[in-house]
């Protein structure tokens, strides 16, 4: 977070050493520009997401794929859509996290067509997913609210969502 490095800077400057934030500044500039800023789509709200749940992945050294075609314009909210991507991201993050397996993976695969998005996550989970009514019932405590947001939203939007775990590998 930015403010982070404000404080730092703030620290030197509070301490009358320019020459240690300048340097601070020269390191974190050089960081900057070896970040990853991958532009997966041209929907500035997806970019925004993926980019986030990169980082986390890679944190949790997760390998983490997006391969989409989302345009910058979709006939729902940019909320709704931040909001639907970021529950599902977030629920394969954590099951890539409880997975104690090597090679652990997130891959979206997802497309635009006749306005509608079209969307496949698959992720690394271990252990046998309980379903209810067709959907994944949540292992955490107070848990289970993004799922249902993501079907909520859908079907708001008159479209389909879909669970299932096939072995290793759970797909949304």
């Amino acid at each position: 977070d930015q403010h982070h490095h404000d404080a730092v800077i703030m620290e030197y400057l509070k301490n009358k050493d320019i020459g240690g934030a300048e340097k601070y500044l020269q390191s974190h500039t050089e960081v900057l520009q070896n970040t990853s800023f991958h532009e997966y789509s041209k929907n500035v709200t997806a970019n925004a997401v993926f980019r986030l749940y990169e980082r986390k992945a890679e944190a949790e050294h997760i390998t983490f794929s997006v391969t989409v075609n989302i345009p910058a314009e979709l006939p729902i909210p940019a909320t709704v859509l931040g909001g639907l991507l970021s529950n599902i991201l977030e629920n394969a993050v954590h099951a890539c996290e409880n997975a104690n397996i090597p090679d652990r993976y997130i891959c979206l695969k997802g497309n635009c067509e006749d306005n509608k998005l079209l969307l496949e996550l698959r992720n690394t989970v271990t252990g046998e997913t309980v379903f209810q009514d067709g959907l994944p019932v949540s292992q955490r405590l107070s848990g289970g609210y993004g799922i249902r947001s993501v079907v909520s939203d859908v079907n708001k939007y008159g479209g389909m969502v879909e669970f299932s775990n096939r072995g290793a590998e759970f797909v949304s």
